[in-house]
């Protein structure tokens, strides 16, 4: 359906074409939503308009800074008119311009259509109902004029993209029924309790347990390496792994800085940290490099989940972690899979298909426990004798790097949850 917007104001009355006068959906009286805002209207057919057309005039959406020059879908159903979608993507403002989000969320605007809008926790006035932010504008040629900040009312839908995020906020939102989706982040250990307790996942799992001089005593007891992490941090902030020697032990820093210890004590003193995990090494190197696989799922319009794609991270040489700052290069995960680990064509499928089956496991575990998601990675090693260890699920992960990735890879990857966001929107 075709909107014309009214720049008079018709004293909420909407109008709608002839075409409808027989449909059992339209009455006279009605409202029209557009995200959280709803106004109660008077419908009225129109012999002038064109066929599948509504008219509404611009005062209905006002305080509000809604562009009418947008391209916008109809729903009519149920006593409501609904406008949209209205799709709303938490983020940090400034690594949302600086990580080409910017570019990439927008690519299928022309099939999304509605107002899409970023902001920030900060940004919500819970006590208004209203939020700042920057609207895409597709017409737009500049930064500037692409992105233009207003003020809107609550989304039909919230893309979250942040870490931290207030329980306050998020009962707000949700209390009035917004779909909101990588809804709750999982540290490292919560994690390992959820993926635990499912007696299907337990073996993909590095044997993990809290830091104390005790359990650091027991794993080196038993292991040759030991990686030492943070719950909560992430790029691999904090990570050291531990070595150990017949004289005593090697803790190796993320920047390859080495330090020796002679005892455990004196080792645990140097590393004693709250919030930290431990787990046996079962890193895979070749050439003096870790190799680590990141696997994309992400839901799509059909609200199911869809398997993106997989990336082969390769580090640079000696370093202990393969994330963005200590990579040396980014492989296609099947072109791995035949030059690094030697599969045939035929084998890499079936070891993909392994991967994405142990991934949507993973997912739904999670999900089982009331956290909606709807755009995941799984950071997955593959050793010498080809089985899968579960490091990490990001819940809101960094984006590749253009230059890592197929502009095919991109595009899928960066709008396949804007359809999702779509599609829970009701459009």
């Amino acid at each position: 359906m075709e909107i014309l917007w009214l720049s008079r104001d018709t004293n909420n009355h909407v109008y709608i074409s002839n075409d409808f006068a027989d449909s059992s959906s339209i009455k006279e009286k009605m409202e029209l939503q557009f995200g959280g805002l709803i106004q109660k209207v008077t419908v009225e057919i129109d012999d002038e308009l064109p066929i599948n057309t509504i008219a509404i005039s611009e005062r209905i959406l006002k305080p509000f800074n809604i562009p009418a020059n947008l391209p916008y879908e109809v729903i009519i159903e149920k006593d409501k008119i609904k406008v949209g979608p209205v799709i709303g993507i938490m983020v940090s403002i400034t690594r949302f311009f600086n990580h080409l989000e910017s570019i990439g969320r927008t690519m299928d605007y022309e099939h999304i259509k509605g107002l899409l809008f970023i902001f920030g926790p900060k940004d919500v006035d819970l006590n208004e109902r209203t939020i700042s932010g920057y609207y895409y504008n597709p017409s737009g040629k500049t930064r500037k004029t692409q992105w233009i900040e207003g003020t809107f009312p609550f989304p039909d839908v919230v893309y979250n993209r942040r870490k931290k995020l207030s329980k306050e906020l998020y009962n707000h939102l949700t209390e009035y029924d917004i779909p909101f989706f990588n809804s709750h982040y999982l540290n490292k250990w919560q994690q390992f309790e959820v993926f635990s307790q499912n007696p299907e996942l337990n073996s993909f799992l590095p044997e993990t347990k809290k830091l104390s001089k005790p359990s650091i005593k027991e794993m080196l007891a038993k292991y040759d390496e030991i990686y030492v992490k943070p719950t909560s941090k992430a790029n691999g902030d904090g990570i050291r792994l531990i070595e150990k020697k017949e004289n005593g032990y090697v803790l190796i820093e993320n920047n390859s800085k080495t330090r020796f210890f002679n005892t455990i004590n004196s080792l645990y003193k140097a590393i004693d940290r709250k919030n930290y995990i431990i787990q046996p090494s079962v890193a895979f190197k070749s050439e003096n490099r870790n190799h680590d696989f990141r696997v994309i799922l992400q839901k799509d319009g059909s609200k199911k989940w869809r398997f993106t794609g997989f990336k082969c991270r390769v580090s640079i040489e000696n370093s202990i972690i393969t994330n963005f700052k200590n990579k040396d290069i980014v492989l296609p995960g099947v072109e791995a899979l035949g030059s690094i680990y030697h599969l045939s064509p035929d084998q890499a499928k079936e070891k993909e298909k392994e991967m994405v089956q142990l991934c949507k496991s993973l997912a739904k575990s999670i999900e089982d426990k009331g956290v909606h998601l709807g755009d995941v990675a799984f950071d997955i090693i593959i050793d010498s004798n080809l089985k899968l260890w579960v490091l990490e699920i990001q819940i809101r992960y960094g984006v590749f790097d253009k230059k890592d990735v197929s502009p095919e890879f991109f595009r899928k990857f960066m709008v396949t949850p804007i359809y999702y966001a779509k599609a829970l929107a009701g459009f």
